[in-house]
């Protein structure tokens, strides 16, 4: 079944795939830094006036939960990671890797990029989870993955 991205349908399917993910669990076994959040900034155009954003309570290789809640919200996480909707899709159909978004600022990170770098691997398989689900995109709405 495919979910619409962004929704809260989705955002579940992504907490249900990080605790699936063996390879998550692994690289990301000693991550303790708090909880990561994800935003996508206002776009009118496609139905978002307000922006989205996931927070995801992460800790020792385990999503404890997962929910979509307001940018405000967001950027309240210790780590908070935005970009525009265009962006976001690029990960999620890993056209863009997140860590060298991060690093060349086409995603804006709030938090430590050291201690992102350290966990590479781990971003890496939050990506190959979150791409695995079957998203329908706002500008086409066609089905990936």
């Amino acid at each position: 079944m495919p979910y619409n991205f962004p929704s809260a349908e989705w955002v579940q399917a992504y907490a249900r795939a990080l605790d699936e993910s063996a390879e998550y669990a692994q690289a990301a076994r000693t991550w303790t830094h708090g909880a990561i959040a994800l935003a996508v900034r206002p776009e009118p155009a496609l139905g978002l006036p307000d922006g989205f954003a996931v927070w995801l309570d992460v800790d020792s290789g385990r999503c404890r939960g997962a929910r979509a809640v307001g940018r405000a919200e967001a950027e309240t996480a210790p780590f908070c990671i935005t970009a525009s909707y265009e962006r976001w899709r690029a990960v999620l159909t890993s056209r863009l890797d997140p860590i060298a978004g991060m690093v060349t600022r086409r995603l804006e990170l709030r938090g430590s990029l050291v201690t992102m770098m350290r966990y590479v691997r781990s971003a890496k398989a939050m990506v190959r989870c979150a791409a695995a689900i079957p998203s329908v995109f706002l500008e086409a709405r066609e089905v990936v993955a």
